[in-house]
């Protein structure tokens, strides 16, 4: 295995993939000790650092194992200097467009900061070092729901200490809740889709966030009962939801349609017709 050299060009494939070239080499180069570990999942052995400039504008200090035995990673051929300084125009320019989207991000981020405390900063409590994020989000969540829906009773849980779960019966569509709710994630998930990432709003700096937010709507007995009725009786007039079982036409009325407080409601005709997917299209609860 040979020692790797300045102005090498490497590649390394996380994050969409990238290309670069070595700057600088610290310490004593011994590839003949890296290995690779646990079936390729790991490296080992090394006594260098690399320096590598990337197209991208970014730059990385790796140790030497990772890029003579990672999977992830590729050598090549050194550059030569009219491809090193074609290397450093593309860097530059990178670097130049990174550093206007910060700049960018930091006025929005400025701008959402007055925006959410203009907004919400009469009836929400922010965090402090007395009220963390996850006690403040789950105080602020439980405020605005109680806020925007009055009539209906909310279940405010955590669940370990990263998640919060929401439940209610009848009243507010799913959809409906977590237009509040979803402004208190403050994790998303990562490129691979596997993991969750920590990357706060400033809305969540402000008035707390969770890892997980998860919300669940019960159908009460009485609602069950109506809806289940009416759509048994869809069937017996040979309507267009023959393709259907009952159960589901019930259910799916109920997740698209917002319900009141008192149950009485009657189930209407809707004018809207664009589609067989959802029975809102066809139906819907007048009250």
């Amino acid at each position: 295995m040979k020692k790797l050299e300045i102005n090498q060009k490497v590649f390394c494939s996380l994050y969409g993939g990238k290309y670069g070239y070595i700057t600088n080499i610290t310490g004593e180069q011994t590839p003949e000790t890296c290995i690779s570990i646990m079936g390729n999942c790991g490296v080992t052995g090394g006594s260098a650092n690399i320096d590598i400039q990337w197209k991208n504008g970014g730059t990385s200090n790796v140790p030497e194992a990772l890029i003579h035995q990672s999977v992830q990673w590729k050598t090549f051929d050194v550059l030569s200097n009219e491809e090193v300084a074609e290397y450093d125009l593309e860097f530059q320019a990178a670097k130049d467009e990174l550093h206007r989207k910060a700049q960018m991000k930091a006025l929005k981020n400025e701008a959402d900061r007055k925006h959410f405390l203009d907004t919400y900063s009469s009836y929400l409590i922010q965090t402090s070092p007395e009220i963390g994020s996850f006690k403040a989000a789950k105080k602020n969540i439980r405020v605005e729901l109680k806020k925007e829906f009055p009539d209906v009773k909310f279940s405010i849980k955590q669940d370990r200490y990263d998640c919060i779960l929401i439940k209610w019966e009848d009243g507010p569509t799913s959809e409906e809740v977590e237009k509040i709710t979803n402004k208190y994630e403050d994790h998303e998930n990562d490129w691979s889709g596997d993991y969750r990432d920590y990357n706060p709003s400033e809305f969540n700096s402000l008035f707390g966030g969770s890892k997980y937010i998860f919300t669940t709507r019960d159908m009460s007995a009485e609602v069950d009962s109506k809806f289940s009725h009416w759509a048994k009786k869809q069937f017996n007039k040979g309507n267009t939801y023959d393709s259907h079982d009952s159960d589901n036409l019930s259910y799916q009325l109920f997740v698209h349609c917002s319900l009141p407080k008192s149950k009485e409601f009657e189930i209407v005709m809707n004018d809207e017709m664009c589609g067989l997917s959802h029975p809102k299209t066809f139906w819907t609860v007048k009250f």
